[in-house]
């Protein structure tokens, strides 16, 4: 928490209340939107990743949490980090994702999310977790990670970032450092 702390307060998060798909799009209408500028770059995304939209808003069954899986990976491979803008960060479900990145950007969403009925909150955080925001603490955050004496676990569990069962991988300090800032579900 401490390292945390000492990251800039230019960050947050914002949760958008509806699918992967249209928060994808919403993000790409945003980049496109940005006049090229010295002071303001084009912001771009490598790929175009169209997914199936899902109209339920209903809990995650075991196969939807493994959709959303490849979901998560299919963004994360073809989207990028839109030009360490802002990134997809948690994926609660079909209508529920939350992205995390600089708060001036964010606002902005909020104002193109109304336009288009997109339900939004900001969410009271101090930085924006789970994302490129977290980049500047890694190298020490790893370093202390490496000092934990990490135990298999005991019962089945599943890890929040693959959504998978997960065993050895999570005893390590290298799991923990993509944990701080890969999309969790």
């Amino acid at each position: 928490g401490k390292l945390m702390q000492t990251l800039p307060l230019d960050g947050g998060m914002l949760c958008l209340f509806t699918s992967l798909d249209k928060v994808e799009n919403l993000i790409s209408q945003y980049i496109s939107s940005q006049e090229e500028s010295p002071l303001n770059p084009p912001l771009t995304r490598e790929g175009d990743n169209k997914q199936e939209e899902s109209t339920l808003n209903l809990p995650l069954t075991r196969g939807e949490v493994k959709r959303q899986q490849k979901l998560v990976e299919n963004s994360s491979n073809n989207l990028g980090e839109y030009n360490n803008q802002v990134e997809i960060s948690v994926i609660n479900g079909d209508n529920n994702i939350v992205i995390s990145g600089y708060n001036h950007i964010l606002e902005k969403i909020i104002i193109e999310a109304e336009k288009q009925n997109i339900k939004s909150r900001k969410l009271t955080v101090s930085h924006g977790f789970h994302s490129f925001l977290m980049q500047p603490i890694l190298t020490q955050f790893k370093k202390i990670a490496e000092t934990i004496n990490y135990k298999l676990p005991q019962l089945p569990l599943i890890s929040n970032v693959t959504g998978e069962v997960i065993n050895e991988e999570i005893a390590s300090a290298d799991y923990w450092v993509n944990h701080v800032m890969k999309p969790v579900k």
